[in-house]
């Protein structure tokens, strides 16, 4: 039980004068992606308001700078080094209001959780600096109809656009409605690393707080069914000036937004070959199984150009593109590479299908498409809790 669950049983009288419903919060399953400054006050927030379950996703370690800006960062020891998802969610437990708050932890890039990460969830919370991690959760939040709440910002400058799910699609905006993602950052040393090149003013605190505060209201607010139509809020912390508006669907954008139907629940595993998933679900010759993300076989350094063998989907690669001669992770394995190698469809004639789904990115409670005479959508059996681990208070 959380130190803070116990006492007054109506110690919650005063949300509910605030317009807030205790069983609806109790009810809630809210994802927060990225645990830094805003993610952080996120949790803090929603954790104190009482939405039961919080699921807390980073795959970032712990640096000195984070102290100033981390209202969950753990005070009376270093935690330098640590996983940010583990050491928030600790902390969080122990602040949580409600009396059988469940935490639960990923020390890993949401990229590679999988769609099954999403199941159960009725909010996305985006907290993340990396521009393509925001892509992918606005396509996410597309493809499986749930609300979305964005925020990001720059010193005092603060922003927030909460997207509710539409009947259809196409008729509202997205994230990415706004203009294709550019090369964005992984991890808060690369973030400082380019901010300070570019001139960018990093993250305050208590511009953090400010946004957190407006992010976890629009996950409150979205939770109690009150969020009918997309909203942004602008906000200067220091001059206060503000700017409240209703996005729009971008007009090269929205026409391709499209909901994934109810999937067909698979017999098989991340263990089984890709050529048994599409026998599985035979579709004639010629179907090929779509992948998460685009599988990277070989690929050329950015920096000496050499050929790195990657063999890793998409996103861990575009994470440290460089040959372990550069400093990244990479096998280097010729002087020179001409381009990558690459696929994101696969067929059961394609050389790797017989590899695991697992090997080629997919992991347990996955979503798939698999397309022939007609498309399929299946996910991949296994067990979603293992993408996760629960942490409970200390007595």
């Amino acid at each position: 039980m959380s130190a803070l669950g116990r006492g007054d049983p109506d110690r919650q009288s005063r949300a509910r004068r605030a317009g807030y419903d205790p069983d609806v919060l109790a009810g809630a399953s809210v994802i927060v992606v990225g645990a830094g400054a805003l993610g952080q006050n996120v949790l803090l927030d929603l954790g104190l308001s009482g939405v039961r379950e919080l699921r807390v996703v980073d795959g970032d370690l712990f640096e000195d700078h984070n102290l100033t800006r981390s209202p969950l960062f753990p005070r009376g020891a270093s935690a330098t080094g640590a996983s940010k998802a583990t050491t928030v969610g600790r902390e969080l437990a122990q602040l949580h209001t409600d009396r059988q708050p469940r935490v639960r932890v990923a020390d890993r890039w949401i990229e590679e959780l999988g769609l099954g990460a999403f199941e159960g969830v009725d909010v996305i919370a985006a907290c993340v600096d990396s521009i393509e991690a925001r892509a992918y959760l606005a396509k996410v939040a597309i493809l499986l109809g749930l609300p979305i709440v964005d925020g990001g910002f720059s010193g005092a400058s603060i922003g927030m656009t909460a997207y509710p799910p539409c009947d259809d699609p196409t008729t509202g905006p997205c994230w990415l409605c706004g203009g294709m993602p550019t090369p964005g950052v992984f991890s808060c040393r690369r973030f400082a690393e380019l901010a300070a090149a570019a001139g960018v003013i990093p993250a305050l605190q208590n511009g953090a707080a400010a946004l957190g505060a407006l992010c976890a209201e629009a996950v409150i607010e979205t939770l109690h069914g009150k969020l009918t139509k997309a909203r942004r809020i602008s906000l200067d912390i220091r001059t206060g000036e503000s700017l409240v508006f209703t996005p729009g669907p971008g007009p090269s954008c929205a026409p391709w937004h499209r909901r994934l139907p109810e999937p067909i629940i698979s017999r098989l595993g991340v263990r089984a070959s890709v050529a048994a998933a599409l026998a599985e679900h035979d579709q004639g010759q010629g179907a090929v199984l779509a992948l998460p993300d685009t599988f990277v076989e070989h690929a050329p350094c950015p920096k000496c150009h050499a050929r790195c063998e990657v063999e890793a989907p998409t996103h861990r690669w575009r994470r440290d593109p460089c040959c372990e001669d550069c400093g990244g992770p990479w096998v280097r394995r010729a002087a020179r590479s001409e381009g990558p190698d690459t696929f994101r469809m696969i067929e059961a004639s394609h050389p790797r299908a017989g590899e695991s789904l697992f090997d080629l990115g997919v992991q347990p409670g996955d979503i798939l498409e698999i397309a022939g005479r007609e498309s399929v959508v299946v996910r991949v059996a296994g067990d979603v809790d293992a993408l996760w681990r629960d942490l409970v208070p200390s007595s």
